[in-house]
């Protein structure tokens, strides 16, 4: 729904649609998996990533079925958190088709240089810089 936030960890059995203004937020509180069906991401919906170690655990949506990215932006925003890098971070993956009619908008990364590559059957952040984050309060 728009407004809404689909967050957390496990296994949804179903086709997920994230709508425009709707937010797609694996792990959520915690960092992990979050393994739905078929996805859609619609323009306008944001995806939001707790990122550590490349090596780590790390936010990731795992879709068994087909991805398909909308006509229009849909956004990318990165929260690094301890151990955060440069690497890859793998973001979304899928084991059917991956199908981006529209674009991925990746919001800045603090203290880094980034980019998203789509290959084949995944979505890859990569993380270029050294050092590690620092919050500044």
């Amino acid at each position: 729904n728009a407004g809404g936030t689909l967050g957390g960890t496990g296994v949804i059995d179903r086709v997920v649609t994230v709508t425009n203004a709707a937010t797609l937020s694996p792990g959520d509180t915690v960092m992990g998996v979050l393994t739905v069906s078929n996805l859609t991401l619609s323009a306008g919906s944001t995806n939001v990533f707790d990122l550590g170690a490349p090596a780590g655990v790390n936010d990731r949506v795992q879709v068994n079925g087909n991805l398909l990215v909308q006509a229009g932006t849909t956004t990318v925003r990165v929260r690094p958190s301890a151990g955060f890098v440069a690497g890859g971070y793998p973001l979304f993956s899928c084991t059917g088709t991956l199908t981006t009619n529209g674009t991925f908008v990746l919001e800045a990364v603090p203290g880094r240089s980034a980019t998203l590559v789509t290959t084949g059957s995944a979505v890859v952040l990569k993380v270029r810089g050294m050092g590690t984050v620092v919050t500044i309060r």
